[in-house]
């Protein structure tokens, strides 16, 4: 599970066979992968946006998948990085959402919880739809919108990122619904398999 790298210690590459089987055991990506093809071919097209697949893990989100248009920079792909801090995501406010205060400020603590909190009002508000703009890079836009499984608690989040994405950046747009749409239909279909 681990090696050693000179004087420290490192995750070794077993841990790759762990993540990945207890990736294909939740369904969760190949359930979600068509819907997110479908939408980067139905409203992405030639923009430079990408649409990802992302899972809670403890109290970060973890980029499960993402497909891009080759319009998108690649300082944007490699600079964001693939895990965040639950709480300082789109689509970890999102998944956030959908759980009690209770239970999030036993994830991520009550002060962070606390500074959360109005925030959340406003995504509970929009049915756990969040945006945001300029938070992981500069110029990029982002919206998501959670995969809740039968206790109504999320599983992940279907996500859309990029530039110019900032005048879709509400619950009526189209590119707003289709996500919409598509992460509840994931959720049902997960639903149907448990």
């Amino acid at each position: 599970m681990v090696e050693a790298r000179g004087s420290s210690y490192v995750l070794g590459p077993a841990c790759t066979l762990l993540g990945a089987g207890r990736l294909h055991a939740s369904r969760l990506r190949d359930t979600a992968l068509p819907f997110a093809v479908d939408i980067q071919r139905a409203d992405v097209g030639d923009r430079p946006l990408v649409v990802s697949i992302t899972c809670c893990a403890l109290d970060e989100v973890v980029i499960v998948d993402r497909i891009w248009t080759p319009f998108v920079p690649l300082n944007i792909i490699v600079g964001i990085g693939w895990r965040f801090p639950i709480d300082e995501s789109v689509s970890g406010r999102s998944m956030l959402s959908t759980m009690s205060d209770d239970a999030i400020a036993a994830l991520i603590g009550i002060e962070r919880f606390e500074r959360l909190l109005p925030r959340l009002s406003v995504i509970r508000a929009q049915d756990g739809m969040e945006f945001g703009s300029d938070e992981r890079h500069a110029g990029v836009s982002t919206m998501a919108y959670p995969f809740v499984g039968t206790d109504g608690i999320a599983t992940g989040a279907m996500v859309v990122a990029g530039i110019g994405l900032a005048p879709e950046l509400h619950l009526e747009s189209p590119i707003a619904r289709h996500l919409v749409r598509s992460a509840q239909a994931v959720s049902r279909l997960l639903h149907a398999a448990t």
